[in-house]
């Protein structure tokens, strides 16, 4: 009987499993955050044994031995020294106080992106325009690593999701989201930097902001009871078995494209603007350094240029949802940053609501990146902005009005048809809503109180022979036949606003 008691404590001892677990993102050929100039540092991160030891000894450039202490929930987490541009000349092997060490090999430090949304996010480089040419383009950015992660939908907070960190190269990048890759890419591109990028994608077709939520930041919004839906559209699901796992990396920008499922649904729009704010503010307070610059990117036509013009879609209230979480007095968000696409509607090989030309939509979030995170200001190397002409007021008065954008936004305004139009500029894209004076005794009874308005630009600003105008709105519409853009060929993003009385 002792013998046999020595022979099963000597199998348990052979068969212990190490206590201590890092998410699948923390792996070989993996890019930590460099801090460099803008503050950011790396971290580590993880589970043990309540009140577990844990040591973390980092080798290469960077060499550092971390101690830490898990908590009684088993939870762990490090802040790493400053740590300098590398690449793959780095390892770090992280021990408890029993079972077998986790060792990350060939690992770099540079800059760090995390990537998601729904299927706009989830489109692969494989099918953008030019995919040839952007595919092989690969083979001149080998330092980029890519991180995919699984599709997991769950009902509780999953500590890890399972993913491969793989060596960027035509074919590796033919699958990865394009949006995500030609943002990263341009953004080094702008800025000359040569250095190590990692990509984290976390995106999954067809879901609803509210799945990419958790439950603290859900609970911050009147929404309504949710039925009747998959799993990876049940509120919370995406957080927690998707987001929650890697949002603790120090990222340099979460990029973000969604929205076209809470615009196809019958009651989310009125519920997407404190959401998505609600959402926004809590990924950057679980992150936990700070304000994490974020970029997101304005929805585009879900249809072709011959449909209705007052289709009804849902993309109006989303594309002004989604402004309403730029700065300003009373939003949630600060430093965030939004791309405009209006005009960048297409038909690819997944539908009319995937628009091909993604390597131009990452070229212009790029301009954004460059901005929020970065700290770049108006222009970029003096010439270029990183947005389309921003709106400064709207006036009226008895026989003009006048829609005036901020001076350095609005350099060289034009009117153009995007790509596909039918009508084009036929007429410009602004819509006039009449006093309410007018519309109680001149407007028949059951007749439109909007009208549109041709007019002539002035400098900065379009002015319009037709005044006593309550409302002016611009490019409110699905597929907006006519853009205006500055002469750095960046479009204005729609908007709907009272107008100011002059005399």
């Amino acid at each position: 009987m002792r013998v046999i008691g020595m022979l099963v404590c000597l199998l348990a001892v052979g068969t212990v499993r190490a206590s201590v677990h890092m998410p699948s993102v923390f792996s070989d050929n993996m890019v930590l955050q460099t801090n460099a100039a803008y503050g950011a540092r790396a971290f580590f991160y993880g589970t043990a044994n309540p009140n577990e030891r844990v040591i973390i000894n980092m080798t290469g450039v960077n060499r550092a031995v971390y101690e830490v202490t898990a908590d009684a929930n088993g939870d762990w987490k490090i802040t790493s020294n400053p740590l300098r541009v590398t690449e793959d000349t780095e390892a770090f092997t992280v021990t408890g106080e029993d079972g077998d060490p986790i060792i990350a090999r060939n690992v770099s430090v540079g800059e760090v992106f995390l990537c998601s949304g729904q299927s706009n996010m989830v489109f692969p480089v494989a099918l953008s325009l030019n995919s040839s040419a952007e595919e092989k383009d690969a083979e001149n950015w080998p330092q980029f690593r890519l991180f995919l992660a699984s599709l997991v939908a769950k009902p509780t907070e999953q500590k890890d999701v399972p993913g491969k960190w793989v060596r960027n190269t035509p074919g590796n990048v033919s699958g990865f989201s394009a949006v995500c890759y030609f943002t990263a890419r341009d953004t080094m591109r702008l800025l000359g930097n040569t250095g190590p990028v990692g990509l984290v994608q976390i995106a999954w077709g067809g879901t609803r902001v509210e799945s990419w939520m958790s439950p603290e930041a859900l609970a911050a919004c009147p929404n309504p009871p949710s039925s009747g839906q998959n799993k990876q559209n049940t509120p919370t699901y995406l957080w927690n078995g998707m987001a929650a796992p890697v949002i603790q990396m120090s990222y340099r920008a979460m990029l973000w494209y969604q929205g076209e499922a809470n615009a196809a649904g019958s009651n989310s729009t009125a519920y997407y603007s404190c959401n998505f704010q609600s959402m926004i503010a809590d990924w950057r307070r679980r992150a936990g350094y700070g304000d994490v610059a974020f970029v997101f990117m304005q929805l585009p036509p879900s249809v072709d240029a011959s449909a209705p013009i007052d289709s009804v879609t849902g993309r109006n209230e989303i594309r002004a949802a989604q402004a309403q979480s730029l700065p300003h007095p009373e939003a949630e968000t600060d430093i965030s940053g939004m791309t405009v696409v209006i005009d960048l509607g297409g038909i690819s090989a997944w539908g009319v609501d995937h628009p091909p030309a993604k390597n131009i939509m990452g070229h212009r979030m790029a301009l954004q990146v460059l901005h929020v995170a970065y700290a770049q200001q108006q222009q970029w190397n003096g010439t270029l902005r990183y947005t389309g002409p921003l709106l400064e007021s709207v006036t009226t008065s008895d026989s003009e009005t006048a829609v005036m954008f901020q001076d350095w936004s609005a350099e060289g305004l034009y009117f153009q048809g995007p790509v596909n139009c039918t009508t084009c500029c036929a007429q410009t894209p602004f819509e006039a809503s009449l006093t309410l004076f007018l519309l109680q005794h001149v407007l028949p009874v059951g007749a439109s109180n909007w009208s549109w308005m041709n007019g002539s630009i002035q400098d900065n600003k379009i002015v319009f022979a037709k005044g006593d105008i309550a409302e002016v709105r611009y490019a409110w519409t699905d597929f907006v036949q006519c853009v205006l853009f500055n002469k750095d060929g960046l479009p204005a993003a729609p908007f709907s606003v009272n107008t100011t009385a002059t005399a």
